[in-house]
């Protein structure tokens, strides 16, 4: 058996998918690793020495953990693109689809839960919700020792919305779900965030069909979608199909077409 890789679509033996899958978990365990140990020190050094909070905050000291952070998820990412790789024809296909369909894509109805990565939230929640338990700390303990003063404190503003916002980014991503129902004749939608829910039914006949799109990313690689368009409503389209490759995208949506009895824009 062999796994198609996603940038070169050359076969590798399932043996090469494994060692692929422990060497991207254990250089996202080790990259975690390291940017906890980093973060840990410069902000105890910065309690313990004439340095504030803030200092470390504006340094590059931030900047090298959130980096290290980011490549721990890249690589984490990685390793779930090796796990979840779809078998079609003999051959792994890394990131033929990233959503999956229960009991499957091939009969109605189907459903599928769409989350953000569990291990990706946890990191940013502590990263953010310790950095904004800091700041706090830093201003309880520098009114307690020196008094209350408003220039630090709006100094400190931007520095608790952002850290605010990557621990509500994570909380989001931890407990943020899609719950989608595709039955013959009826869609069902179930989304759940972190302060709201919102829920909705669609018949099947407002779709005008199933259509193909790109999100391009200069940076990054692309995102290839194949969607579910509905006649009036964007917000109400589904997407059916997603991948890091455009390998099989044609296919899906002529797949999906046949399935739903909708036309293939």
């Amino acid at each position: 058996m062999t796994i198609s890789d996603k940038n070169t679509q050359t076969g590798v033996s399932d043996e090469a998918r494994l060692m692929r899958m422990k060497q991207a978990l254990s250089l996202s365990a080790a990259l975690v690793l390291i940017a906890v140990l980093l973060l840990y020190f410069f902000i105890n050094n910065a309690l313990t020495s004439h340095h504030g909070l803030l200092d470390v905050l504006v340094s590059w000291k931030m900047f090298v953990c959130g980096v290290l952070l980011m490549m721990a998820g890249g690589s984490f990412q990685t390793y779930k693109e090796f796990k979840n790789a779809t078998v079609e024809g003999g051959l792994y296909h890394v990131d033929y689809n990233q959503l999956r369909w229960l009991p499957s894509d091939q009969n109605l109805p189907m459903n599928t839960i769409i989350k953000g990565s569990t291990v990706v939230g946890i990191i940013l929640s502590l990263f953010g919700g310790g950095i904004f338990y800091l700041l706090i700390y830093s201003i309880v303990m520098g009114t307690i020792q020196k008094g209350f003063n408003w220039g630090w404190f709006l100094m400190y503003i931007p520095f608790f919305l952002f850290f605010l916002f990557f621990f509500l980014g994570g909380l989001s991503m931890i407990f943020g779900r899609k719950y989608i129902e595709i039955a013959p004749e009826m869609v069902h939608c179930q989304a759940i965030g972190l302060f709201s829910r919102k829920e909705w039914q669609e018949p099947v006949s407002n779709y005008e069909g199933v259509a193909t799109r790109v999100m391009r990313r200069p940076k990054s690689s692309d995102i290839y979608f194949v969607d579910l368009r509905h006649r009036k409503d964007m917000g109400k389209d589904i997407v059916l199909w997603q991948s890091y490759s455009g390998y099989g995208q044609n296919d899906a949506k002529i797949r999906f077409s046949h399935l739903l009895n909708l036309p293939a824009l």
